[in-house]
C-alpha cells in the first residue's frame, strides 16, 4: 500500500489554539452544569432521575446482560484461562 499525500496542511499553532479553546469551552460547560445541578433540591433531583429512568427503560432489556457486562465476562474468562494455562505449563517443568 502506497502512502498517500496529506489531504491538507495543518497549521500546528492554529490547531493548538483551537484545541485550547475547546478545552476552555468544555470546562465552562462543566462548571455551568455543576452550578445548575447543585442548586436543585433533593426532590427536584429525584424527579429528574426518575424521568430519565422512565425515558430509557423501554429501550433496555433487563433480561439480557449489557454489552459492558459481556465484555467484562469475556476478559475475565480469558484471564482465568491464561492462569490455568500458566499453571499447566509450570507443572511440566
Amino acid at each position: 500500500m502506497k502512502p498517500t499525500a496529506p489531504l491538507a496542511e495543518l497549521n500546528g499553532a492554529a490547531f493548538r489554539a483551537w484545541l485550547e479553546s475547546m478545552q476552555v469551552a468544555a470546562q465552562r460547560l462543566y462548571e455551568e452544569k455543576r452550578a445548575q445541578l447543585t442548586q436543585l433540591t433533593p426532590v427536584e433531583s429525584l424527579a429528574i432521575y426518575l424521568d430519565l429512568w422512565q425515558t430509557g427503560a423501554p429501550h433496555f432489556d433487563f433480561q439480557k446482560p449489557s454489552e459492558y457486562q459481556l465484555r467484562l465476562q469475556k476478559i475475565y474468562r480469558r484471564m482465568l484461562e491464561a492462569r490455568h494455562d500458566d499453571r499447566l505449563a509450570g507443572s511440566c517443568d
